[in-house]
């Protein structure tokens, strides 16, 4: 853990280092508040320990600015100070601060106090993530309800716009085999002078002619037939989409079920497409896997996951691929992309709650939804894991591996 050191003292500074030498804490050393608080800001810092008179910024100023800081996480502030009356000790927790500790401080008593911290800030990530699972499972379940309340709303005029199309269509076409006969009528008696035709039909020919010609109606006939065919596609991609959020989300549904996992990817794919502009197409590659039973509104939130951070590794330049085989006992997902790739040392942080780093992609809403810690943990539900391999320059391997059920390896023997 981070431990930010607010000290003006140098004797101080270097009795902290020799008291916490031996742990693995990693003290950032400040000589005033002000450049406590920017480092705080920078490392993302859980813990403060800080004196109390300082130049440029005090501890009181301090400990008050970090608590305005609503949005951020909680850190936990230590006061280490000589003033020792009953007042100070109130005046700094009034403060913000959570603990205070008289100088000269015990070394042993001082790794104690910051244990205690560290157990408090332990069960707020815990909170932290507990609340924020739960708000993504409403989330999940909000967006299974809004897929079924769109379906409703928009499948029965869909439907009917649909079925409008079709009979305009008909209509389009028995009106273009008329008016192709009225158009040969007219040709025939325009051109041909041994009909014996009035003057007045003759004029009335002209003047169709040239009301023809005025309103390009080649132009006009191709152009409804156009117009048509764009429209029902229209259509189509409406129904397809409101079908895919169903399949999404699967709202309604039992939470297990036995699911094609090549068609949930291809959901979630079509889904993610309308929100991401991938630089390139993305390339599938199935291979033929058994259907498993699983939560398939679990799994499309990892595929999602996925997807979006490899999109976003890729935003510059690089490939995404998606392929799926199996190896008779599991069921491997794998997505790779030739992005950007995740430093070595982030390689085993990624999947911890909270994590954020440039080189692990957050989410597709910043942050505020699908992280890979939780679809770590969809899948540790599943009773699979996900494994990843990454070089820096050269991209990024997801593999996500799902074991079949006993009942789907004796289906598979037989």
């Amino acid at each position: 853990m981070k431990i930010i050191i607010a000290e003006d003292n140098p004797v101080i500074l270097n009795l902290y280092k020799t008291a916490l030498e031996k742990t693995d804490y990693d003290l950032i050393l400040s000589s005033n508040g002000e450049k406590a608080l920017e480092n705080l800001n920078k490392t993302g810092a859980r813990m403060v320990i800080t004196d109390w008179e300082m130049p440029v910024m005090d501890g009181l100023t301090l400990c008050r600015r970090i608590r305005e800081q609503r949005d951020s996480e909680y850190v936990y502030i230590i006061f280490v100070s000589s003033h020792d009356s009953q007042d100070d000790a109130v005046a700094g927790l009034d403060a913000g601060a959570d603990d205070y500790i008289k100088k000269p401080f015990n070394p042993y008593e001082l790794i104690s106090r910051i244990r205690a911290g560290e157990r408090i800030v332990e069960l707020e990530n815990k909170f932290r993530k507990t609340y924020g699972d739960l708000v993504h499972a409403e989330k999940m379940a909000s967006v299974g309800r809004l897929a079924a309340g769109i379906a409703h709303e928009i499948n029965n005029p869909a439907g009917f716009i649909s079925g409008n199309l079709d009979i305009m269509e008909d209509y389009h076409n028995d009106l273009l085999n008329l008016i192709q006969k009225y158009r040969k009528l007219v040709s025939l008696i325009a051109e041909d002078g041994t009909y014996n035709i009035s003057n007045e039909i003759q004029i009335m020919t002209t003047n169709i002619k040239t009301v023809e010609d005025n309103i390009d109606i080649d132009f006009i006939l191709q152009d409804t037939r156009d117009l048509l065919n764009e429209n029902k596609k229209g259509i189509t991609k409406i129904t397809d989409l409101v079908r895919e959020l169903r399949t999404f989300a699967h709202p309604g549904e039992p939470k297990e079920k036995k699911t094609d996992i090549n068609r949930e990817i291809l959901s979630v794919l079509n889904i993610i497409q309308k929100n991401i502009k991938f630089r390139e197409q993305v390339s599938v590659n199935f291979g033929k896997i058994p259907s498993i039973v699983c939560n398939p509104a679990e799994l499309n939130q990892v595929f999602f996951c996925l997807l979006s951070n490899a999109a976003k590794a890729t935003m510059e330049k690089g490939r995404i691929r998606i392929s799926t085989k199996t190896d008779n006992k599991n069921i491997i997902i794998t997505v790779s992309d030739t992005g950007k790739g995740i430093e070595k040392n982030n390689l085993s942080k990624i999947f911890d709650p909270f994590f954020a780093a440039d080189t692990a992609a957050d989410d597709i809403d910043n942050g505020r939804g699908m992280s890979l810690n939780t679809a770590y943990n969809i899948v540790k539900n599943h009773g699979g894991r996900i494994e990843v391999r990454s070089d820096m320059g050269r991209g990024s391997v997801f593999s996500v591996i799902l074991p079949f059920s006993k009942k789907e390896i004796e289906g598979i023997s037989k």
